[in-house]
């Protein structure tokens, strides 16, 4: 595609460093600079390795990059495979001169081609021309129009999120209960000793008994000391029983623990409709992922799924789920009144989030045996900070709110992003949903569409069509 010497192209490695220049060009424009922090070598290695991060087009006259637009795929559980452009940037000698439009033009054809239904991005409130620009594609103001207000856990107040939790405390009555174990097993063998001793003092006492030549004093002497033998064995089991009861009262915790301490699974075995084992012990003893690889290779046919798939972790519900019942994510739908946008059904979260390319990730809230809730999150890019996170959806079901089920689930997707060493984590919240926007800001994260002037756009169906063969832009 060319624009008399200007022609836009796919961006190759060794682009890197003059991308890296006009990332903190862009920094600068949008005032910035010093949250960048992508180097030119780290851009190779997260857009032209095996794991590739991000996708990238550039605009180049003769030899000279003028403009580049950085986007990458992820995951929508409304309507799947999403595109998220996060740059797009051109020179400022080199404005007005439809650069950026055709940069815009090969993202959003990137999408289509990709079946991708959703092209999202966001715009600083300042930037009127850029938005003046959007807005003639076609692309709905979320901000303005839908009220989503886009929130950022980052840095510091991340990792402080993550660690300030009741999570330790939970974990030191863990440990009290393994030393109330430790301290009853060690009760129940003195209890033993002290039998074992009372039953030889019995077998004495009736020897002596029997003997004519028995001394009245060494009888007094065997029966004083039974009776203080009995005194010591009543008071040990008097600290057994109320050993017991403390025991009793934190039983629950180490379910509990399970439950805040699971991961997501390469493959979850909640959507494959799995018979659930019948015991405790076989579930804990349970090999999930040979699960997971023999019914890939035995039901979906794949190919030695040992070596062309890696499971990172296998989790399962300690009870069977019922298929019967309504889905968390058509509840979620309808909660957020918008019924009409969504088209993903179970076989394509299957699909989606547990076949071979993985684009989302998922925890379950298991509560007494029912599935009281989820949140979905899948990995992003940042010309800044490099890999980011994004939180798709976090929800309750009513019943089972104000228990601290979601902060046990957003606590969950925080506590990933610090162990992948993502410096972000981003999510949108609908401008109603006033109890969502108040627990969020208690985690404290930063409200960037009041704080920043972040305005969400979005281009989807028809309409990103239509902006691909609209003339009026060519």
């Amino acid at each position: 595609m060319e624009n008399g010497k200007v022609k836009i192209r796919e961006a190759i490695p060794d682009d890197c460093e003059q991308i890296a220049v006009m990332i903190q060009e862009l920094a600068d424009y949008e005032k910035i600079s010093e949250e960048t922090n992508v180097t030119a070598d780290q851009l190779r290695k997260d857009g032209f390795e095996e794991q590739k991060w991000f996708h990238c087009f550039v605009a180049e006259d003769e030899d000279n990059l003028i403009g580049y637009a950085l986007y990458y795929f992820c995951y929508s559980t409304w309507v799947g495979v999403k595109t998220y452009l996060e740059d797009l940037y051109v020179k400022s000698a080199y404005r007005n001169k439809g650069i950026g439009t055709k940069l815009f033009r090969s993202v959003a054809r990137a999408a289509v081609e990709r079946k991708c239904t959703r092209l999202d991005w966001t715009v600083l409130g300042w930037n009127k021309t850029s938005i003046d620009f959007y807005k003639k594609t076609g692309a709905v103001n979320l901000t303005s129009d839908k009220e989503l207000n886009s929130f950022r856990l980052s840095g510091d107040t991340l990792c402080s999120f993550v660690n300030n939790s009741r999570l330790k405390k939970l974990d030191s009555i863990q440990e009290q209960l393994s030393s109330l174990n430790q301290k009853i097993s060690v009760m129940d063998g003195r209890v033993t000793s002290l039998e074992e001793s009372m039953s030889k003092t019995n077998d004495r006492l009736n020897t002596v008994e029997n003997s004519r030549a028995y001394e009245s004093q060494v009888c007094d002497d065997l029966i004083s000391k039974q009776s203080e033998i009995d005194k010591v064995l009543q008071k040990e089991r008097e600290r057994i029983t109320q050993l017991q009861k403390s025991y009793d009262k934190f039983k629950s915790v180490p379910d509990e623990i399970t439950d805040l301490q699971s991961r997501s699974m390469r493959d979850n075995l909640l959507f494959f409709g799995f018979d659930e084992l019948s015991t405790a012990e076989s579930r804990r003893s349970e090999n999930c992922a040979n699960t997971v690889l023999d019914y890939r290779k035995n039901t979906l046919k794949i190919v030695d799924p040992e070596s062309s798939i890696k499971i990172e972790r296998a989790h399962r519900l300690r009870n069977k789920y019922d298929s019967t019942k309504s889905r968390p994510i058509v509840e979620f739908v309808d909660y957020g009144n918008m019924s009409e946008e969504t088209n993903v059904s179970s076989d394509r979260l299957r699909k989606d989030g547990f076949g071979e390319q993985k684009l989302f990730q998922c925890f379950v809230a298991d509560y007494k045996g029912n599935l009281a809730g989820y949140a979905t999150y899948y990995f992003g890019y940042s010309t800044r900070v490099g890999v980011k996170m994004y939180l798709g959806n976090l929800y309750v079901r009513p019943a089972y709110r104000n228990k601290g089920i979601g902060t046990k689930l957003f606590r969950s997707v925080a506590r990933v992003a610090v162990e992948r060493k993502c410096n972000q984590l981003d999510w949108i919240v609908r401008g109603w949903n006033k109890d969502a926007i108040e627990f969020y800001k208690k985690t404290g994260a930063m409200n960037l569409s009041n704080e920043k002037e972040w305005n969400s756009f979005r281009l989807s169906g028809e309409k990103l069509c239509s902006f691909i063969n609209n003339a009026h832009y060519l």
